[in-house]
């Protein structure tokens, strides 16, 4: 597997008892998934802690990782996880999104998402 770029996706997800009761996703920026990719002989703890400082403002050892899946394409594999944070937990970058507008996007804003949302049970 040597030939392929590995990239870690991190689903940061919230729940919201205001507003009806909302599941939230953070979103970068740019409207993806926050995500690294995994260089050299670095390990995937490594990457994942690199990746969870860069938006969240607390320990990576308190976060509860969940392993939603894997897939690959032609050239990169992409191994998807989510965790789960109090909505009012510091964030470093990135904003909350509700995940109904993430999941009913139909204008290729939120890139990324499908396999985070289509496994997000595992999760909540």
């Amino acid at each position: 597997m040597s030939g392929f770029k590995i990239t870690i996706r991190l689903g940061i997800t919230a729940y919201s008892s205001r507003d009806s009761g909302q599941f939230k996703l953070l979103v970068d920026e740019d409207g993806t998934v926050p995500s690294i990719r995994v260089l050299g002989s670095n390990s995937l703890d490594y990457s994942l802690e690199k990746l969870s400082k860069k938006y969240l403002g607390y320990s990576f050892d308190w976060l509860t990782l969940v392993l939603l899946s894997a897939n690959k394409t032609d050239e990169e594999v992409y191994i998807n996880y989510s965790c789960m944070v109090p909505l009012d937990a510091p964030i470093q970058n990135g904003s909350w999104v509700d995940f109904m507008e993430i999941y009913g996007n139909n204008e290729g804003k939120y890139i990324g998402y499908e396999e985070i949302l289509s496994n997000i049970s595992k999760t909540i």
